[in-house]
C-alpha cells in the first residue's frame, strides 16, 4: 500500500517516523481520539515491535515525559498532540542514524517492515472475521441444541402433568370415601351422645377438683415463701443477736480487765497470772463463748489436768521430803547440856509450837493427812 503511495525516492528512514506514529495509532488506539499522557510511550513501544527492535526510543520518550507525567498524570493527548511529543523526543535525522548505525537497518529494510507489519494487519482482520464467523455458527448450533433440549424438558413437564392430574383424581376419591366415613361416625357419635355426656360431666368434676388442688398447691407455697422469707429474717436477727453477744463479752473483758486488785502490787497480780492453773482457767474462761477451735479448747483441759497432776506429785515429793525432818524435830528432839553429870535438854521445835494450840493442830493434821 505505501508502495503505491510513495515514491522510491521518499521512502527513507528519516520520513518513516511519521508513517509508523501512524500505524501504532491505528494499531493500538483504533478509532480512539485521544489517549492518556502515560499511555504516549506504549505507542513508541509498538514502533519497535513493527521495526523489530530493542526499547531505546522508548527509553527516550518516558524520560522526556517523565515530569509532564508527575504533573499531569490524568492529561490526555489526540494523534496529532501525541506525534508532536514523540518527534519533539526524537528528531527524525536522529532516529534514522540510529536505525542505520545502531541496528544496521537501511531503507528498504525499514520500509519493508513497515508494509509485512501493515499486510499483517490484514490478515489478522481476515481471521477475526472467520473467528467470528465460526463463533456465530457455534452459538446457532448451541441454541438449537438449547431449543431442543428446551422441547424435551416441556415434554417430560407436560407428562408430569398428566401423572399429577391422574393422581389428583384419586385423591378427590379417596377425599369422598373418607367423608362418607366422617359421616357415618358422626351418626354413631350422636348415638352415644347421652354416655359421653355423662363422662363430660365427670371430666368437669375432675377439672374442678385439679383446679381447687391447684389453688391449694398455690397457697402452700406462698406459705412456703413466706415461711422461707420468716427464716431468714431469724437467721438475721440471730446473727445480729450473736454479733451484740460477741459485743458484749468484748466489753465485760475489758471492764474485768480494767479492774483494780486490792490487795498487793502489780507483781503480785503479774504472778498470780502466770500461775499455770490460773493462767489455763483465764484462757478457759475467756473463750468460753468464743472459742470457735475445739482443739484448743481440749488443749486447755488436758494442760490443767496436767498443772493438777504436777502440783500432787510436787506435794507428795515435798511431803516425803519433810516428814523426816519433822520426825526429828519431835518432842525430846532439843539439844543436851551435860553438867556435872545432869543432863538438860532445851526445848525442842515441837515444844515451842504447842504453846501456840492452833499451830500444833494444824502441823498434827498435816502430818495425819
Amino acid at each position: 500500500m505505501f508502495s503505491r503511495t510513495m515514491t522510491s525516492t521518499s521512502m527513507t528512514c528519516e520520513n518513516a517516523l511519521e508513517h509508523l506514529i501512524n500505524q501504532s495509532w491505528e494499531q493500538c488506539v483504533g478509532s480512539g481520539d485521544k489517549i492518556y499522557v502515560k499511555q504516549v510511550p506504549v505507542l513508541v513501544t509498538k514502533m519497535e515491535e513493527i521495526l523489530a527492535i530493542d526499547s531505546t526510543f522508548t527509553k527516550i520518550v518516558r524520560d522526556s515525559l517523565s515530569d509532564f507525567v508527575a504533573k499531569n498524570p490524568m492529561s490526555k493527548f489526540n494523534k496529532s498532540d501525541a506525534r508532536k511529543v514523540i518527534m519533539s523526543s526524537i528528531s527524525p535525522k536522529e532516529f534514522a542514524s540510529t536505525l542505520r548505525n545502531k541496528y544496521g537497518l537501511t531503507d528498504e529494510v525499514v520500509w519493508a517492515r513497515i508494509n509485512t507489519s501493515k499486510t499483517a494487519q490484514n490478515d489478522t482482520f481476515h481471521i477475526w472475521k472467520r473467528h467470528q464467523d465460526t463463533a456465530e455458527l457455534r452459538s446457532k448450533s448451541m441454541k438449537d441444541e438449547e431449543i431442543e433440549n428446551l422441547k424435551k424438558e416441556v415434554a417430560i413437564l407436560r407428562q408430569a402433568n398428566s401423572e399429577k392430574e391422574i393422581q389428583l383424581r384419586t385423591s378427590a376419591r379417596e377425599i369422598d370415601r373418607l367423608n362418607t366415613r366422617v359421616k357415618s361416625l358422626t351418626a354413631s357419635h350422636r348415638d352415644r351422645g347421652d354416655g359421653e355426656r355423662s363422662l363430660a360431666a365427670q371430666l368437669a368434676d375432675k377439672d374442678a377438683a385439679l383446679v381447687e388442688s391447684a389453688q391449694q398447691c398455690k397457697k402452700f407455697k406462698d406459705a412456703c415463701i413466706e415461711y422461707k422469707q420468716r427464716e431468714k429474717e431469724t437467721a438475721l436477727a440471730f446473727k445480729t443477736l450473736e454479733k451484740e453477744i460477741e459485743k458484749q463479752n468484748e466489753v465485760v473483758s475489758f471492764l474485768q480487765s480494767k479492774l483494780p486488785v486490792e490487795k498487793g502490787s502489780n507483781a503480785f497480780k503479774d504472778f498470780l497470772k502466770n500461775l499455770p492453773i490460773v493462767k489455763e482457767s483465764f484462757i478457759f474462761l475467756k473463750y468460753r463463748h468464743e472459742l470457735k477451735n475445739k482443739r484448743l479448747l481440749l488443749t486447755s483441759v488436758l494442760s490443767i489436768i496436767c498443772m493438777f497432776l504436777l502440783m500432787v506429785n510436787l506435794v507428795s515429793v515435798i511431803y516425803y521430803l519433810l516428814l523426816p525432818m519433822v520426825g526429828s524435830f519431835g518432842k525430846g528432839s532439843g539439844i543436851v547440856y551435860m553438867e556435872e553429870e545432869e543432863k538438860t535438854r532445851s526445848p525442842g521445835l515441837l515444844d515451842l509450837m504447842s504453846a501456840i494450840p492452833s499451830v500444833e493442830k494444824f502441823i498434827y493434821e498435816c502430818i495425819d493427812w
